[in-house]
């Protein structure tokens, strides 16, 4: 994987502290980016097969919808 210091819960920004609950924030940015090494670390294993690799893109982009992919 190119960039293996990624680390989804260290992008988080907590919102709201020292109310009745916290809002986590992950910004749109970093959820793209998250799918996008996510695909690039399959696509590097050479376990997976090409179909299985096409599979698992599907479902993420299916997943993820429209605004992250």
């Amino acid at each position: 994987m190119e960039n293996t210091k990624f680390n989804l819960s260290e992008k988080t920004e907590i919102r709201n502290k020292g109310k009745s609950y916290d809002i986590t924030v992950i910004r749109k940015e970093v959820v793209k980016e998250f799918i996008r090494l996510l695909k690039e670390e399959v696509d590097d294993k050479d376990w997976f097969t090409a179909k299985d690799i096409s599979c698992f893109h599907s479902i993420i982009d299916k997943l993820s919808g429209d605004k992250f992919t």
